[in-house]
Protein backbone atom coordinates (compact mmCIF):
# COMPACT_ATOMS: atom_id res chain seq x y z
CA UNK A 1 0.00 0.00 0.00
CA UNK A 2 1.41 3.39 -1.03
CA UNK A 3 0.11 4.80 2.26
CA UNK A 4 2.93 3.09 4.16
CA UNK A 5 5.78 3.83 1.75
CA UNK A 6 7.16 6.70 3.90
CA UNK A 7 7.21 4.44 6.96
CA UNK A 8 9.03 1.68 5.06
CA UNK A 9 11.59 4.14 3.68
CA UNK A 10 12.13 5.63 7.14
CA UNK A 11 12.88 2.24 8.73
CA UNK A 12 15.15 1.14 5.87
CA UNK A 13 17.14 4.40 5.94
CA UNK A 14 18.01 3.69 9.58
CA UNK A 15 19.71 0.41 8.61
CA UNK A 16 21.04 0.91 5.07
CA UNK A 17 22.93 3.78 3.45
CA UNK A 18 23.55 2.62 -0.11
CA UNK A 19 22.04 0.35 -2.73
CA UNK A 20 18.59 -0.64 -3.98
CA UNK A 21 16.30 -2.67 -1.71
CA UNK A 22 13.00 -4.31 -2.69
CA UNK A 23 10.53 -4.81 0.16
CA UNK A 24 7.53 -7.13 0.00
CA UNK A 25 5.04 -7.12 2.89
CA UNK A 26 2.40 -9.83 3.32
CA UNK A 27 -0.38 -9.44 5.86
CA UNK A 28 -1.94 -12.63 7.28
CA UNK A 29 -5.22 -12.38 9.22
CA UNK A 30 -5.89 -14.98 11.88
CA UNK A 31 -9.65 -14.54 11.64
CA UNK A 32 -11.66 -15.10 8.47
CA UNK A 33 -14.01 -12.30 9.55
CA UNK A 34 -11.19 -9.74 9.47
CA UNK A 35 -11.30 -9.61 5.69
CA UNK A 36 -14.32 -8.76 3.57
CA UNK A 37 -14.13 -9.95 -0.07
CA UNK A 38 -16.41 -8.16 -2.55
CA UNK A 39 -16.89 -8.67 -6.29
CA UNK A 40 -16.43 -5.86 -8.78
CA UNK A 41 -19.59 -6.82 -10.65
CA UNK A 42 -19.49 -4.11 -13.30
CA UNK A 43 -15.91 -4.99 -14.21
CA UNK A 44 -16.75 -8.72 -14.35
CA UNK A 45 -19.77 -8.04 -16.61
CA UNK A 46 -17.61 -5.94 -18.95
CA UNK A 47 -15.08 -8.76 -19.19
CA UNK A 48 -17.86 -11.29 -19.89
CA UNK A 49 -19.51 -9.17 -22.58
CA UNK A 50 -16.17 -8.38 -24.23
CA UNK A 51 -15.26 -12.08 -24.26
CA UNK A 52 -18.62 -13.02 -25.86
CA UNK A 53 -18.31 -10.27 -28.46
CA UNK A 54 -14.77 -11.31 -29.38
CA UNK A 55 -15.86 -14.96 -29.67
CA UNK A 56 -18.71 -13.94 -32.01
CA UNK A 57 -16.41 -11.87 -34.22
CA UNK A 58 -13.98 -14.79 -34.45
CA UNK A 59 -16.76 -17.23 -35.29
CA UNK A 60 -16.43 -19.20 -32.06
CA UNK A 61 -19.67 -18.67 -30.17
CA UNK A 62 -19.70 -22.05 -28.40
CA UNK A 63 -17.80 -20.90 -25.36
CA UNK A 64 -17.55 -23.05 -22.26
CA UNK A 65 -19.41 -20.82 -19.80
CA UNK A 66 -17.85 -22.54 -16.80
CA UNK A 67 -14.28 -22.03 -18.01
CA UNK A 68 -15.10 -18.44 -18.97
CA UNK A 69 -16.49 -17.78 -15.48
CA UNK A 70 -13.39 -19.07 -13.70
CA UNK A 71 -11.16 -17.26 -16.17
CA UNK A 72 -12.90 -13.97 -15.37
CA UNK A 73 -12.76 -14.79 -11.66
CA UNK A 74 -8.97 -15.02 -11.84
CA UNK A 75 -8.63 -11.58 -13.42
CA UNK A 76 -6.98 -9.06 -11.13
CA UNK A 77 -9.51 -6.62 -9.73
CA UNK A 78 -12.60 -8.79 -10.12
CA UNK A 79 -12.41 -9.89 -6.48
CA UNK A 80 -11.32 -7.20 -4.07
CA UNK A 81 -10.47 -7.60 -0.41
CA UNK A 82 -11.00 -4.95 2.23
CA UNK A 83 -10.15 -5.08 5.89
CA UNK A 84 -10.54 -2.98 8.95
CA UNK A 85 -7.50 -2.44 11.16
CA UNK A 86 -6.47 0.06 13.76
CA UNK A 87 -3.97 2.18 11.84
CA UNK A 88 -1.74 3.02 14.82
CA UNK A 89 -1.58 -0.62 15.88
CA UNK A 90 -0.88 -1.78 12.32
CA UNK A 91 1.89 0.82 11.81
CA UNK A 92 3.55 -0.22 15.07
CA UNK A 93 3.52 -3.90 14.08
CA UNK A 94 4.77 -3.03 10.59
CA UNK A 95 7.61 -0.96 12.03
CA UNK A 96 8.61 -3.73 14.44
CA UNK A 97 8.51 -6.36 11.70
CA UNK A 98 10.58 -4.25 9.30
CA UNK A 99 13.14 -3.48 12.00
CA UNK A 100 13.51 -7.18 12.83
CA UNK A 101 13.89 -8.03 9.14
CA UNK A 102 16.52 -5.29 8.74
CA UNK A 103 18.51 -6.66 11.68
CA UNK A 104 18.57 -10.12 10.08
CA UNK A 105 19.46 -8.49 6.77
CA UNK A 106 22.40 -6.60 8.33
CA UNK A 107 23.67 -9.76 10.04
CA UNK A 108 23.62 -11.59 6.72
CA UNK A 109 25.42 -8.67 5.05
CA UNK A 110 28.07 -8.66 7.78
CA UNK A 111 28.78 -12.36 7.24
CA UNK A 112 28.98 -11.82 3.51
CA UNK A 113 31.06 -8.68 4.06
CA UNK A 114 33.64 -10.55 6.13
CA UNK A 115 34.08 -13.05 3.32
CA UNK A 116 34.41 -10.28 0.75
CA UNK A 117 36.92 -8.47 2.98
CA UNK A 118 39.16 -11.54 3.05
CA UNK A 119 39.03 -11.69 -0.73
CA UNK A 120 39.84 -7.97 -0.93
CA UNK A 121 42.92 -8.31 1.27
CA UNK A 122 44.15 -11.26 -0.79
CA UNK A 123 43.79 -9.31 -4.02
CA UNK A 124 45.55 -6.32 -2.45
CA UNK A 125 48.43 -8.64 -1.52
CA UNK A 126 48.52 -9.89 -5.12
CA UNK A 127 48.58 -6.31 -6.41
CA UNK A 128 51.40 -5.41 -4.01
CA UNK A 129 53.37 -8.40 -5.31
CA UNK A 130 52.80 -7.24 -8.90
CA UNK A 131 53.93 -3.76 -7.90
CA UNK A 132 57.19 -5.15 -6.47
CA UNK A 133 57.79 -7.22 -9.61
CA UNK A 134 57.24 -4.18 -11.85
CA UNK A 135 59.55 -2.11 -9.65
CA UNK A 136 62.27 -4.75 -9.95
CA UNK A 137 61.94 -4.99 -13.74
CA UNK A 138 61.81 -1.23 -14.22
CA UNK A 139 64.81 -0.51 -11.97
CA UNK A 140 67.23 -0.20 -14.92
CA UNK A 141 64.61 0.78 -17.51
CA UNK A 142 65.79 4.36 -17.93
CA UNK A 143 69.55 3.66 -18.57
CA UNK A 144 68.66 0.69 -20.79
CA UNK A 145 66.30 2.77 -22.88
CA UNK A 146 68.86 5.58 -23.06
CA UNK A 147 71.51 3.15 -24.32
CA UNK A 148 69.10 1.69 -26.87
CA UNK A 149 68.27 5.13 -28.24
CA UNK A 150 71.92 6.19 -28.29
CA UNK A 151 73.00 3.05 -30.14
CA UNK A 152 70.22 3.60 -32.66
CA UNK A 153 71.24 7.22 -33.25
CA UNK A 154 74.91 6.22 -33.51
CA UNK A 155 73.95 3.66 -36.12
CA UNK A 156 71.87 6.15 -38.09
CA UNK A 157 74.49 8.94 -38.17
CA UNK A 158 77.40 6.53 -38.60
CA UNK A 159 79.35 7.83 -35.63
CA UNK A 160 79.13 8.21 -31.87
CA UNK A 161 77.24 11.25 -30.59
CA UNK A 162 78.88 11.31 -27.14
CA UNK A 163 80.25 14.78 -27.78
CA UNK A 164 77.01 16.17 -29.19
CA UNK A 165 75.45 17.70 -26.10
CA UNK A 166 72.19 18.69 -27.84
CA UNK A 167 71.42 15.19 -29.12
CA UNK A 168 72.47 13.61 -25.82
CA UNK A 169 70.09 15.93 -24.00
CA UNK A 170 67.18 15.03 -26.30
CA UNK A 171 67.85 11.32 -25.80
CA UNK A 172 67.97 11.83 -22.02
CA UNK A 173 64.59 13.61 -22.13
CA UNK A 174 63.10 10.74 -24.13
CA UNK A 175 64.54 8.21 -21.68
CA UNK A 176 62.87 10.09 -18.80
CA UNK A 177 59.48 9.22 -20.29
CA UNK A 178 59.91 5.51 -19.49
CA UNK A 179 60.55 6.21 -15.81
CA UNK A 180 57.55 4.90 -13.83
CA UNK A 181 58.96 5.31 -10.32
CA UNK A 182 56.42 8.02 -9.42
CA UNK A 183 53.51 5.92 -10.67
CA UNK A 184 54.76 2.94 -8.67
CA UNK A 185 55.01 5.08 -5.55
CA UNK A 186 51.49 6.45 -5.93
CA UNK A 187 50.17 2.96 -6.71
CA UNK A 188 51.62 1.70 -3.42
CA UNK A 189 50.11 4.66 -1.56
CA UNK A 190 46.65 3.94 -3.00
CA UNK A 191 46.93 0.24 -2.07
CA UNK A 192 47.68 1.20 1.54
CA UNK A 193 44.87 3.75 1.47
CA UNK A 194 42.45 1.04 0.29
CA UNK A 195 43.57 -1.23 3.14
CA UNK A 196 43.08 1.49 5.73
CA UNK A 197 39.63 2.38 4.43
CA UNK A 198 38.68 -1.30 4.54
CA UNK A 199 39.78 -1.58 8.18
CA UNK A 200 37.92 1.62 9.02
CA UNK A 201 34.82 0.15 7.32
CA UNK A 202 34.33 3.17 5.09
CA UNK A 203 31.65 3.23 2.39
CA UNK A 204 31.95 1.40 -0.91
CA UNK A 205 31.86 4.75 -2.70
CA UNK A 206 35.20 5.71 -1.14
CA UNK A 207 36.70 2.39 -2.25
CA UNK A 208 35.44 3.00 -5.79
CA UNK A 209 37.29 6.33 -5.91
CA UNK A 210 40.53 4.67 -4.75
CA UNK A 211 40.15 1.97 -7.41
CA UNK A 212 39.84 4.71 -10.03
CA UNK A 213 43.18 6.13 -8.88
CA UNK A 214 44.80 2.69 -8.92
CA UNK A 215 43.54 2.11 -12.46
CA UNK A 216 44.88 5.48 -13.56
CA UNK A 217 48.37 4.70 -12.25
CA UNK A 218 48.53 1.19 -13.73
CA UNK A 219 47.30 2.49 -17.10
CA UNK A 220 50.05 5.11 -17.11
CA UNK A 221 52.63 2.43 -16.33
CA UNK A 222 51.35 0.36 -19.22
CA UNK A 223 51.60 3.26 -21.67
CA UNK A 224 55.11 4.28 -20.53
CA UNK A 225 56.84 0.93 -20.10
CA UNK A 226 59.01 -0.50 -22.88
CA UNK A 227 59.26 -4.00 -21.44
CA UNK A 228 57.14 -6.99 -22.48
CA UNK A 229 57.36 -8.56 -19.01
CA UNK A 230 56.09 -5.36 -17.40
CA UNK A 231 53.24 -5.19 -19.95
CA UNK A 232 52.09 -8.67 -18.91
CA UNK A 233 52.21 -7.67 -15.24
CA UNK A 234 50.18 -4.55 -16.01
CA UNK A 235 47.50 -6.75 -17.62
CA UNK A 236 47.46 -8.98 -14.52
CA UNK A 237 47.05 -5.90 -12.31
CA UNK A 238 44.16 -4.63 -14.45
CA UNK A 239 42.46 -8.00 -14.11
CA UNK A 240 42.76 -7.90 -10.31
CA UNK A 241 41.45 -4.31 -10.20
CA UNK A 242 38.45 -5.25 -12.34
CA UNK A 243 37.58 -8.11 -9.97
CA UNK A 244 37.85 -5.71 -7.04
CA UNK A 245 35.60 -3.22 -8.82
CA UNK A 246 32.92 -5.86 -9.34
CA UNK A 247 32.91 -6.73 -5.65
CA UNK A 248 33.07 -3.13 -4.43
CA UNK A 249 29.74 -2.54 -6.17
CA UNK A 250 28.24 -4.82 -3.46
CA UNK A 251 29.81 -2.94 -0.57
CA UNK A 252 27.62 -0.46 1.27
Amino acid sequence: CMLYDPLVREVLSQHAERGHINVSVQVHFLSAFAVNVVANTSYAKSLYQASKQLAAELGSENLDEGKLFFSILREKGVLQASFEVQRDDFEEKLRETLAAACIDFIRMKEREGNEIAQEFFKRLDDLALIQNQIAHLSKDAKPKFYKRLKDLVDELVGKTIDNDERIAKEIALMADKVDISEELSRFGFHLEHFRNEMKAKKSGKVLEFILQELSREINTMGSKCQDAHISRLVIDAKSELEKLREQVANVE
